[in-house]
């Protein structure tokens, strides 16, 4: 996650504009705005202390497993070569690392907001994923999987076969559903 996204994030999750962030550092509104655009290279210590200020730090989590934040860009790239098979490879993958993960490292896998795919179809997908594996497992939600941009405005049935839509719309989780998303929950199922 890029510095400026980390930090406009710490911003916005503590309710505070930039102008008052500002004045709790010690620094001026345009600087703030300037670290939050990534038109400058923040040092890994001006980070810390801006973090600190806002009671957080920086703490990092080595795992193999792969984070939301991460298969959205992989999607993303997939979606821009046209290779639907390889998005389809990169939700999965998720979908079992969420899964096998301890609880504690599903919150963290799942914690830094997802960047947009590009398409809200996949967008809502993968906010419907983190939500159905972590509800399931009673742990917090991130904010972002609940904004209202991971909701679908048009129902998508991404079973693409119409005679098999009436029996995935029956099993899809609710975390898909409340979405507009409608998927078998078989789909969801390791092999």
């Amino acid at each position: 996650m890029p510095a400026s996204d980390l930090i406009r994030a710490a911003r916005e999750t503590n309710s505070l504009t930039q102008r008052e962030l500002a004045k709790l550092v010690g620094l001026a509104q345009p600087r703030i705005a300037e670290i939050e655009s990534d038109s400058h290279n923040v040092s890994y210590s001006r980070i810390e202390e801006l973090l600190k200020s806002l009671h957080l730090k920086i703490t990092y989590i080595e795992s193999p497993l792969i984070t939301a934040w991460e298969t959205a860009i992989h999607m993303a790239d997939a979606l821009k070569s046209e290779k639907e098979d390889l998005v389809w490879r990169h939700f999965i993958q998720l979908n079992d690392d969420l899964n096998r993960a301890e609880d504690a490292m599903k919150v963290a896998l799942a914690i830094t907001e997802a960047p947009s795919t590009g398409e809200e179809n996949y967008d809502a997908l993968i906010a419907g994923l983190v939500d159905h594996v972590l509800s399931s497992h009673k742990l917090p939600l991130p904010s972002w999987v609940v904004h209202k941009s991971r909701y679908l405005s048009k129902p998508w049935d991404v079973e693409p076969i119409p005679v098999l839509q009436g029996a995935a719309r029956k099993s899809t989780p609710k975390a898909f559903r409340s979405r507009g998303i409608f998927l078998s929950s078989r789909e969801l199922q390791s092999v």
